[in-house]
């Protein structure tokens, strides 16, 4: 009869527990980050989808604000945000937040330029591509305040007359217009986010040349009071979207490739 109690009391405290977490409202944040993040009703970004996608499955409520990366952190660190999206590992340790298993999207190096250029590159072996790219005279198109990891800052110390450093609202269209007018000779930025802007922009005569580095994952990062039940939730939820199809679908209307096919962690 006691084991039956404890059993019983057991069963309650389990049931409790799901109903606090399926009527949570759950805050999320991050930055505007197209594709990932996007600032619109009709196509919120892939992330926006997905994350919508596992709360409806789950009955969960999801407070999605747009804010500043750097803001958005610093607010899960305090507890006052409960999960901000596309953060890399270091985002993750460096605010004390616990961080998703699975991969939530990821980060190439991706070198573009226009057509005329690449063909200029076609017979350049793939260990001289890099050299030529940072040529005296070339200019290359970045975004202030990202980072490109060791083997580019090496380069861009070397070469820093050769960098322009695009900001506002929406450095990447800026840098895509100076690619297109000739004021910049490359491009620096991902795949994910610039074929989804060269598609929207109907920009066909702009190419990928070189990739430096492999993927940089990106994942969510949960603050520490969150449940790990809740971890698992959006783990269990990303790879259930991956296996029935719905997550191929949703970076179909994006025009993006999946990030992975090439995971290898």
């Amino acid at each position: 009869m006691f084991k039956l109690h404890i059993r019983f009391v057991f069963y309650i405290a389990l049931f409790l527990a799901s109903i606090s977490l399926n009527a949570k409202t759950l805050k999320v944040a991050s930055d505007y980050w197209c594709p990932f993040i996007c600032d619109n009703a009709n196509s919120p970004g892939i992330l926006i989808e997905v994350m919508n996608e596992i709360a409806l499955s789950n009955h969960l409520l999801l407070d999605i604000k747009i804010i500043p990366l750097s803001r958005a952190l610093k607010m899960a660190d305090h507890g006052e945000i409960d999960i901000v999206l596309a953060l890399t590992q270091q985002h993750v340790e460096e605010f004390n937040l616990q961080q998703s298993h699975e991969i939530f999207g990821g980060w190439y190096n991706d070198f573009y330029a226009r057509n005329d250029t690449a063909k200029r590159l076609i017979n350049e072996p793939g260990s001289k591509i890099l050299p030529a790219i940072f040529r005296k005279h070339n200019r290359i198109g970045l975004i202030k305040g990202y980072e490109y990891g060791d083997t580019l800052d090496k380069l861009f110390a070397e070469y820093p007359n050769n960098l322009y450093y695009s900001t506002g609202n929406a450095p990447l269209k800026r840098n895509i217009k100076l690619l297109q007018k000739g004021r910049i000779d490359f491009l620096l930025d991902s795949r994910f986010n610039l074929d989804y802007q060269l598609s929207r922009l109907h920009i066909h005569d702009v190419v990928r040349v070189t990739t430096v580095g492999t993927l940089t994952p990106l994942y969510l990062g949960f603050n520490a009071q969150i449940s790990h039940d809740v971890i698992t939730l959006f783990d269990d939820g990303i790879n259930s979207l991956q296996a029935s199809g719905k997550l191929n679908d949703i970076l179909k209307t994006y025009h993006t490739e999946s990030w992975y096919s090439a995971n290898n962690f």
